[in-house]
């Protein structure tokens, strides 16, 4: 990566993060990411625990369509990765390359579908 970001910077005269940066997050949307951290009780983690596919019936999230459910992240099929912590937390993770506000709709939405454990 640092030998890309070098010969950006030859050919262009320009430092990668300014101007190529600038121009894709204005093609694209500039991410945003944020995570939401809730208390959740013993009760909570053992629902969510058995959370399955067919236990979700939206079609749509934050008005986006929902187009595939997993009960797993591809990473969590053995190798090195663990899930995190074992603490009594519930954490709901979102990204957008739309706008701040989206993504905070996005968050407050899966919070509540979340809260279907409760």
């Amino acid at each position: 990566m640092c030998l890309l970001a070098a010969e950006i910077t030859a050919v262009t005269g320009e430092k990668p993060g300014r101007r190529h940066y600038n121009e894709l997050a204005e093609r694209f949307g500039a991410p945003s990411y944020n995570r939401l951290q809730a208390s959740a009780t013993s009760a909570q983690k053992a629902a969510l625990s058995k959370l399955s596919p067919e236990m979700v019936s939206a079609d749509t999230l934050a008005g986006d369509p929902i187009t595939a459910r997993l009960t797993a992240a591809a990473g969590q099929r053995g190798g090195d990765w663990r899930p995190q912590g074992d603490d009594r937390q519930r954490l709901v993770r979102g990204a957008s390359v739309r706008h701040r506000r989206r993504l905070q709709d996005l968050l407050a939405k899966a919070s509540s579908a979340k809260s279907i454990a409760s």
